[in-house]
């Protein structure tokens, strides 16, 4: 029986350590409060203290990765027999934590950019 972590899920955790490693790098140039939800014209509505930035970007791939784990778990152990075919899912949750955390340092970099909702050009068109 294959293993259930695999070279991906390695992957993925040096990927969002990187990312982690960065947002706290440029949490020193950020405001106290750093917008992190927009409505659907673009104007910010939701804000996270800078010091719990880490665990914004850090948390929901972490929560999402662990739900994908327990997946292919489910997957793999209640297959009819050893010899069952079993779609290995760790590519699939590496392109979700890297997107995921990604996504959440762009959000994070806002400020930098001008408090601009980078979906704003997707939202007019």
């Amino acid at each position: 029986m294959k293993r259930l972590l695999d070279r991906w899920d390695a992957i993925a955790a040096l990927w969002l350590a990187a990312v982690v490693a960065l947002v706290r790098e440029i949490s020193a140039w950020l405001p106290e409060r750093v917008p992190t939800h927009w409505n659907h014209l673009g104007h910010i509505d939701g804000w996270t203290p800078r010091g719990q930035l880490v665990w914004f970007v850090a948390g929901v791939p972490v929560f999402v990765w662990t739900i994908t784990v327990g997946l292919d778990a489910l997957q793999r152990y209640t297959a009819k027999g050893k010899d069952a075919p079993v779609v290995g899912l760790g590519p699939m949750r590496f392109g979700i934590v890297s997107g995921i955390s990604l996504f959440s340092l762009a959000v994070c970099m806002a400020p930098l950019l001008g408090n601009k909702s980078l979906l704003g050009p997707l939202i007019a068109l």
